[in-house]
């Protein structure tokens, strides 16, 4: 419970702090950014406050299915934490994909760290490089 109210409490102050429609735009450099910050900044906040909001989202969208059709087989006692050390090393080994979204960052993180299965996996980068690495005519 203590944990929930810290939880809103921080989301609030980042809120009011970075602003609310600059999180709904976020960039992976701007998620760099914020996540490269290891002080008690708002920035530092954000980044955790996004990833544990990308997880909830997860959680609650892929919740529901059985374990051999889902696409995010997070480890059960993963913490934000440790999936910010894995989103942050992430972005230091992949500059040239911090023009995409944040949301899309994280996802290729996660997936890339924590696959279901290598068939799994190889699909997913398949559709990432397709969908976001491809040369535009």
């Amino acid at each position: 419970m203590v944990v929930r109210i810290a939880s809103a409490l921080a989301a609030l102050f980042v809120c009011t702090q970075v602003g609310a429609a600059e999180l709904e735009q976020t960039t992976g450099i701007e998620l760099n950014e914020y996540c490269s910050d290891h002080s008690a900044s708002a920035k530092s906040v954000a980044c955790s406050m996004y990833i544990r909001g990308f997880g909830a989202g997860i959680e609650a969208g892929d919740g529901s299915k059985e374990k051999d059709k889902r696409i995010w087989c997070f480890p059960h006692n993963l913490t934000v934490a440790q999936a910010r050390l894995v989103i942050e090393k992430y972005m230091r080994d992949n500059p040239g994909l911090l023009n995409l979204s944040a949301g899309m960052i994280v996802s290729i993180a996660l997936n890339s760290a924590f696959p279901c299965d290598d068939e799994m996996a190889g699909r997913v980068a398949e559709e990432l490089r397709r969908r976001f690495l491809a040369p535009r005519n």
